[in-house]
């Protein structure tokens, strides 16, 4: 049942000296049912300079959409168990649908929140050829994910494959807003 369903994995780069750079890759498709808790004990590192502990591997949550939920609370239920708690979703993934699977699936709570890291990322807008880093739309991207996540928080939120053209102030201060809002 869980052919197909895979995880990202994290790469970390030591750099030069005292300096490390961490930042995640597609590495290839890694079936799930390959993990199982008694085979190994998952390693953790810190996730750049956030200070926070992630797996190594982050589950990716794309193609949720193309699940039920009770497919996707099998992937869940087995990525927990193999100590795998960090999601990684986006905006446009399932049109937003890949979310509310997720959430329905896992049962969000605060109890169920507290133990999982949820990753994010906003700027391509779906079914057109252009990405939006406005303040405006960083920030209803944000609320809108959080209302499908059925949670009042993100750990993190990226630009989905920023260009060069953004305006760095706005998405400064875009970013500045929703970390005062909580």
């Amino acid at each position: 049942m869980l052919r197909g369903l895979c995880a990202l994995f994290a790469v970390r780069l030591i750099g030069r000296g005292t300096e490390s750079v961490s930042f995640w890759w597609w590495v290839a498709p890694f079936p799930l049912y390959f993990l199982k808790k008694e085979r190994f004990t998952m390693k953790t590192m810190k996730l750049g300079k956030s200070g926070v502990d992630v797996p190594v591997i982050a589950v990716g949550c794309m193609r949720m959409a193309d699940k039920s939920v009770e497919e996707a609370k099998a992937l869940l239920d087995t990525a927990m168990g193999a100590g795998l708690n960090f999601f990684d979703h986006a905006d446009l993934y399932g049109g937003g649908k890949s979310e509310e699977v997720f959430a329905k699936a896992i049962g969000m709570n605060d109890d169920v929140r507290e133990k999982i890291i949820l990753q994010s990322k906003c700027g391509i807008c779906p079914g057109k050829v252009m990405f939006d880093f406005s303040k405006e739309h960083i920030i209803e991207s944000t609320e809108g994910c959080l209302k499908r996540l059925n949670t009042d928080y993100l750990d993190f939120l990226l630009l989905h494959r920023p260009d060069t053209l953004y305006e760095p102030e706005e998405v400064a201060e875009a970013f500045a807003i929703l970390k005062e809002s909580g």
